[in-house]
């Protein structure tokens, strides 16, 4: 139960106050309780020491808002299954809101350790911050993680960083571990319409399977609620694998975007091929969209440069060369068109046509979709394919 104790007074200095004098009760099957004492005047809220606990962990608020903040927020959770059951770990939270009213700034300090909650574990969490709300204010936060799992993601380290101020200043991110790290750093700031704008200077990217990936020259970024862009950012592969470009941007729902790959080897498959499956050779390609409504209009096209495959055939091997092969898509219309065309060294052509009429962006799949489509071409020995 909880016994509450509330005074105040009318007229030119009004005020209200609310002394919690006990909390006492349970939950999950551990006891809570509390106390303090909360005081409000024109002039602003006064918190003295109110004071929540459940089980071991503690939230305790001190302070006051007005002219002049002073609010002071402390959490100190020894034990999270105390306060979830399927929850393990630690927290501490030190967090204070001081300036002025119209020009708050938050700062804090967090630590937390053996953190398991919704499949997500953290061996350890720790960092600080200094968020002002001016845009010159100073701008300052730290974040250091290690150990974070979270189904197939397995981070041994994480670090962010911010300084400057809201309105300019630089943020840097590192994620070592696995299926992806990335390094990354961008100058940026907030604008007056709470959009967020700047420059992306450094992006590498790297996996077991794809290798490494770095942007080649700075690309600027806008981030808002009614629109975004992305100016031209090209990657190239570290191990020489081929390089990729991309340009987008959007406003509301409507969006357009341009891609182009000089080149890209075909051995980046490799992983999703299946055992006894080789492919080598290089492809390039480009393509452009846009989206009014539901309305796609644009094209892309996919040449395959060279081309060959191999099976291990266990006391053989099967090769094929599929060279020149290319792939076009269309949209116009309200229609979407496919068009596939496969040579084969030594053994036929094969060429596919797919129209789909009537195409949504909104309902791609839709059951009632449209079809129609064309096969030809010829094969002289079916053998090479049927062993593959």
């Amino acid at each position: 139960g909880a016994s509450l104790a509330t005074s105040g007074r009318l007229g030119e200095s009004p005020e209200a106050s609310v002394e919690l004098r006990s909390l006492d009760g349970t939950l999950l099957g551990r006891r809570v309780s509390g106390d303090g004492s909360l005081r409000w005047r024109p002039s602003g809220l006064d918190v003295d020491g109110l004071s929540l606990s459940a089980g071991a962990n503690t939230l305790i608020v001190t302070g006051g808002t007005g002219e002049a903040l002073d609010l002071i927020v402390s959490v100190d959770a020894p034990d999270f299954s105390q306060l979830l059951p399927d929850a393990a770990g630690s927290l501490r939270l030190d967090a204070r809101v001081t300036g002025e009213l119209a020009r708050p700034e938050i700062g804090g300090d967090l630590a937390a350790s053996g953190i398991v909650f919704g499949g997500v574990r953290v061996d350890a969490l720790e960092g600080s911050a200094q968020v002002p709300v001016d845009p010159g204010g100073v701008l300052d936060v730290e974040l250091q993680g290690r150990g974070i799992r979270a189904g197939k993601m397995d981070w041994r380290n994480l670090a962010l960083k911010a300084d400057g101020t809201p309105a300019e200043h630089r943020l840097s991110l590192v994620l070592k571990g696995e299926p992806v790290a990335v390094e990354a750093s961008a100058v940026a700031g907030w604008g007056n319409d709470a959009s967020y704008a700047g420059t992306l200077e450094k992006l590498l990217v790297s996996s077991a399977a794809a290798g490494g990936w770095r942007l080649v020259e700075p690309a600027a970024f806008v981030a808002g609620a009614k629109q975004w862009s992305l100016g031209q950012a090209c990657l190239e592969s570290t191990q020489g694998s081929g390089s990729a470009c991309v340009e987008a941007g959007g406003e509301g729902a409507d969006w357009r975007g341009e891609a182009r790959v000089p080149r890209l080897a075909l051995g980046l498959l490799a992983p999703l091929l299946p055992h006894g499956v080789e492919m080598e050779g290089e492809v390039r390609g480009e393509a452009g969209f846009s989206a009014t409504g539901n309305r796609l209009d644009g094209n892309a096209r996919l040449d395959v440069v060279s081309g060959r495959s191999s099976v291990d055939l266990g006391d053989d091997e099967q090769r094929l060369d599929f060279s020149g092969a290319s792939l076009q898509i269309a949209a116009s219309g309200g229609g979407l068109g496919v068009a596939l065309g496969v040579p084969m060294a030594g053994l036929g052509r094969l060429d596919a046509e797919v129209r789909l009429d009537d195409w949504r962006l909104d309902d791609p799949v839709r059951p009632s979709q449209p079809v129609a489509g064309t096969l030809k071409g010829g094969i002289s020995d079916l053998s090479p394919l049927v062993s593959m």
